[in-house]
């Protein structure tokens, strides 16, 4: 019996003995592992976007807005950087599609300048102007002619005796332009003239005219009349 005591003691022995060092086997590894150093991040550097240069054309002003041909047009454009960079930018002036003027200008961002251009125009109508695509109108009135100062000289004459008539002829509008003075005697045109004349000219025309027969002539230039007398002849002057 004693014998066998201590074979059961020397298994039990064994079998405790097995699992203590299975134990130490699975601890053992756990305890060794070192926890892995926390990783240091760089840090990071945040690159602002640089915006390059970006222009508009805004506050256009065309003056004076009504000329006569051949006077001076100025035209004033605000020119801003609303971009994020310096730069240059060509700002082209066009009147009714034909290119004029170019001018460079160099910006910082943020900033404005005014761009102004001078033009002169001889066509009568309205125009178009346009800066990088913003428009602007001025307007150059058509010819416009006013008779005035209408003479009969003299205005009492025998027959066939020449007299002449004479009037003023004004261009009025704001440009050049041709007028046709037709003299109608008792609403018959007689004669005519034609004229050119620039804006604010005037011109005087005149007219000869001799009427065999006596009696009363009615004269017409346009808008203006005024009356001849033609007197019968002393009988020797008719002989």
């Amino acid at each position: 019996m004693e014998f066998s005591g201590q074979i059961l003691w020397g298994i039990i022995g064994a079998v405790v003995g097995a699992g203590l060092a299975s134990i130490i086997l699975l601890v053992a590894p756990r305890l060794k592992k070192k926890k892995p150093a926390p990783e240091v991040k760089e840090k990071e550097v945040i690159k602002e976007e640089v915006l390059p240069a970006a222009f508009e054309i805004a506050n256009l002003l065309v003056t004076p807005s009504q000329v006569k041909e051949g006077e001076p047009v100025t035209v004033l454009a605000q020119v801003s950087n609303i971009g994020g960079s310096p730069g240059k930018h060509d700002v082209t002036l066009m009147v009714d599609r034909r290119v004029i003027d170019t001018k460079g200008v160099t910006l910082e961002p943020s900033s404005t300048t005014m761009v102004d251009f001078t033009l002169k125009e001889t066509r009568a109508g309205e125009h178009i102007v346009e800066v990088n695509g913003v428009i602007g109108r001025f307007f150059i009135p058509p010819p416009k002619f006013v008779l005035s100062n209408l003479t009969i000289t003299p205005e009492r004459v025998k027959e066939s005796e020449g007299t002449t008539v004479a009037v003023k002829v004004t261009n009025d509008g704001g440009s050049t332009g041709s007028y046709l003075a037709e003299l109608k005697v008792r609403g018959m045109t007689e004669m005519a003239q034609e004229i050119t004349l620039p804006p604010d000219a005037s011109q005087i025309l005149s007219f000869s005219i001799a009427k065999k027969n006596a009696g009363f002539y009615p004269i017409e230039i346009g808008s203006l009349s005024g009356r001849l007398i033609v007197e019968m002849a002393d009988f020797f002057e008719r002989i």
